[in-house]
């Protein structure tokens, strides 16, 4: 008797100090997820590469740590899929691993039965229970041939930076891209988009050693395809060129000295340049080691003699151009 009459107190006082819930019943939460966010499709080589990100969250907003079944499925491409439930009947589901653990999904998916095709590739996830979320859908994607990573690339250092060639594809309209990475341990990136096969890096330090590779990429309207990246080549820009053979030499003989002036040369490397004399045309000597600007006054002459001279350019390397056509005074 003492236990129930406790019992009922303490469920009055409990009243009394509103700790109970006053009002209608809460429905049931549905936990249906929101859908997946994010979803891509890409063609690289052979493969179909599908990437999305399951939160995890319901359309209430709570967290469900662990989720149902994923349904991804390659069905027939539309501008949009303006009727879900048709194209939901003609996709293809894709196999997954899937672990029901929210987070990013990554799928490779063989993409040979759709070559040739325009396709649309959908998501949805399930809660628990079996409550599916919405559909989520890319846009139209056409799948072409497997495009072949390039083949038979090489680099070669020339006067204006390191030249790149490769073997051109034999088939598929198709488009480069040209990878870079300074040596050693930088990272790829990107140097530029060609339809050529070929490409002059003329962005180079001397003495510094790079790494380049090649990937094929689909200029097919609608594509997103590329293939595997070439194998990786590596070279060191080396400066062995000179200067060009300056120009238009000119002389004019004075009672003190003989007075030289030449077109200038425009080489970014350019340090300066050097005059070289001789009487007989066989043996020459300079006369001017190092100089800034094209002209020179040789003061050093008898009268009554004869000189040809002859100009060269210098590097900041040292690399030395051939010498001018001589002119005699």
């Amino acid at each position: 008797m003492r236990a129930g009459l406790l019992l009922i107190a303490t469920c009055y006082s409990a009243w009394l100090a509103g700790c109970g819930y006053v009002g209608d019943p809460l429905p049931p939460a549905l936990n249906i997820p929101v859908p997946p966010s994010s979803l891509r499709v890409q063609q690289k080589a052979d493969k179909l590469v599908v990437e999305f990100e399951v939160s995890g969250l319901t359309t209430e907003q709570t967290l469900l740590r662990r989720l149902g079944k994923l349904d991804v499925r390659i069905g027939p491409g539309e501008t949009q899929p303006a009727d879900l439930s048709r194209w939901e009947a003609q996709a293809q589901p894709v196999e997954t691993q899937w672990t029901g653990t929210p987070g990013k999904v990554y799928l490779e998916i063989p993409a040979g039965r759709w070559v040739n095709q325009r396709i649309v590739v959908g998501a949805r996830v399930a809660s628990p229970q079996g409550r599916w979320s919405e559909w989520v859908t890319t846009g139209p994607l056409v799948v072409v041939p497997p495009l072949e990573r390039p083949q038979q690339l090489t680099a070669t250092v020339v006067a204006g930076g390191i030249q790149l060639t490769w073997a051109c594809a034999a088939s598929s309209p198709v488009g480069y891209r040209v990878f870079r990475r300074q040596l050693p341990g930088d990272k790829w990136l990107q140097q530029v988009t060609t339809n050529e096969c070929g490409w002059l890096d003329a962005e180079v330090e001397h003495g510094v050693s790079y790494a380049y590779r090649i990937q094929a990429v689909s200029t097919v309207p609608g594509s997103a395809a590329e293939s595997e990246p070439s194998v990786e080549i590596e070279t060191t820009m080396i400066d062995r060129f000179p200067p060009a053979t300056p120009t238009g030499v000119r002389a004019v003989a004075t009672p003190a000295a003989v007075e030289l002036s030449w077109d200038a040369n425009f080489e970014k490397d350019l340090a300066c340049y050097r005059v070289y004399r001789s009487e007989d045309g066989r043996d020459w000597k300079p006369v001017a080691e190092c100089i800034g600007t094209p002209a020179y006054q040789d003061r050093q002459i008898e009268t009554q003699r004869e000189y040809l001279y002859a100009i060269t350019a210098v590097d900041l390397r040292g690399n030395e151009s051939a010498r001018s056509e001589a002119i005699r005074v």
